[in-house]
């Protein structure tokens, strides 16, 4: 999986692991899609709770936030 320059910025702000990146991107953590259709997902590692957004077309993570800030 791809990763865009701004999901690599979140990555660096809170000090995530590409493992811990791409434990949040599997099936069991799925949560429906964007207005886009493009498939969210939501896992709490390390007590943040991380949201994420892949892009349908090409499988790049397009962004991953703290929901609690």
């Amino acid at each position: 999986m791809r990763l865009s320059r701004h999901a690599k910025n979140r990555m660096r702000r809170h000090k995530l692991t590409r493992d811990e990146v791409f434990g949040v991107v599997a099936a069991e953590n799925r949560r429906g899609e964007d207005p886009d259709g493009n498939p969210i997902y939501v896992k709490e590692v390390r007590g943040i709770l991380l949201f994420a957004i892949v892009a349908l077309d090409d499988g790049t993570l397009i962004t991953i936030y703290d929901l609690r800030t």
